[in-house]
């Protein structure tokens, strides 16, 4: 039996918690999209993040910004504890980037009401109390990234800014206040909602940009990428290495999540594909352009669409950055999450909250074990 299926067979998902925030107009338990997410001295933290509780965007649903933070501890008898921090942050905030570090959770860029934002914060505990810390602020502002630390320096790669993908590479050369952020080379192509991580290319600890996605300005419909990009802190240089695949073939994939395990593999899980995304803005460019019953009944199907949708791609895959092989190794059976973080913690893969269909949310935080 091989590795692969050796791992095929040991995934299994739990919901260790819910978020304990106030239901929405429908009386459901609804979750957030963008949360900030990480660990902060073995608790788990989960804040900010973004939801429609008065209803679907296409009901009229106007998307809520928020600024609360909970830690989520495991108490005795296995259960799991919320507490809410008495510190809210500064503003609202969702999409940020967010990096666990030594010295806490790192909180990179993102977007609320007011647009995409610069600002970095870092949230960590101090005598049983969790405070904020303000770092200097980003170059641009940036939203729909993420980042990783390599031998304690922060890089930020690609994400959202000016309502368009770029494909900036920051770098925060210390972890603490008065470091300044500096522009090192741009990722080949500009490119938001990638997954990124770190790995041991058998070299040097190198960044990976998983798929992603970007729209030029004249596109009616968004472009899904499938190449993977990896970049050697130690040559400032980017390579493209290959791409992500399911039974052969190349799979464009945007908004999911990853994390790096052993023996130089990445995993990854659900995200986007894109097909319906793509419908769904075909109907946004034919409707602004249709006059009458025309412009009613295509309104309708994409309502229609959005209604019935069956939610994100289900799938896990295995990438190994030492071969470049990448194939899909098992799959989720419930609604996975996209727009959210995933990290490792006592060697499980904890995912919280996230968007699970369009306009909908999970309240669940996902535990994956991996034996």
């Amino acid at each position: 039996m091989s590795q692969h299926s050796v791992i095929q067979n040991k995934i299994t998902t739990n919901i260790i918690a819910s978020l304990p925030i106030s239901t929405d107009t429908r009386g459901w338990n609804i979750g957030v999209a963008g949360p900030i997410c990480g660990l902060i001295n073995n608790k788990i933290i989960v804040g900010g993040g973004a939801n429609f509780p008065e209803g679907l965007p296409w009901e009229g649903g106007k998307k809520i910004y928020h600024n609360q933070l909970y830690t989520l501890s495991k108490k005795l008898l296995g259960k799991y504890h919320w507490k809410k921090i008495e510190s809210n942050l500064p503003h609202t905030i969702g999409y940020s980037a967010n990096i666990n570090t030594k010295q806490g959770l790192l909180v990179i860029g993102g977007e609320n009401e007011t647009g995409e934002l610069k600002c970095v914060y870092l949230l960590k505990e101090t005598k049983g109390e969790i405070k904020i810390v303000q770092f200097k602020d980003l170059p641009t502002p940036v939203t729909a990234t993420s980042a990783v630390e390599i031998n304690g320096k922060i890089y930020l790669v690609g994400g959202t800014s000016e309502n368009k993908a770029i494909p900036f590479l920051f770098c925060l050369e210390h972890i603490d206040e008065e470091s300044e952020w500096k522009k090192l080379t741009d990722l080949p192509m500009a490119l938001n909602n990638a997954v990124i991580v770190k790995q041991n290319d058998g070299k040097e600890q190198c960044i990976y940009v998983l798929g992603g996605r970007y729209k030029n300005t004249d596109d009616i419909t968004t472009t899904f990428s499938s190449k993977v990009f990896r970049y050697q802190p130690s040559q400032n240089l980017w390579t493209e290495v290959g791409n992500l695949k399911t039974n052969l073939q190349n799979l464009p994939l945007a908004a999911g999540t990853g994390v790096a395990i052993k023996d130089g593999k990445i995993l990854l899980f659900g995200g986007d594909e894109g097909t319906t995304f793509n419908k769904i803005e075909q109907f946004n460019y034919d409707i602004q352009k249709a006059e009458g019953m025309y412009k009613t009944q295509l309104t309708n199907e994409k309502i229609q669409l959005l209604t019935n949708h069956n939610g994100f791609s289900k799938r896990i895959l295995l990438y190994d950055v030492k071969t470049n092989h990448c194939e899909e190794i098992s799959e989720r059976k419930d609604l996975t999450q996209v727009t959210t973080s995933a990290f490792l913690f006592k060697n499980d893969v904890i995912i919280p909250s996230g968007e699970i269909k369009p306009g909908m949310r999970t309240p669940h935080i996902i535990k994956i074990k991996i034996q």
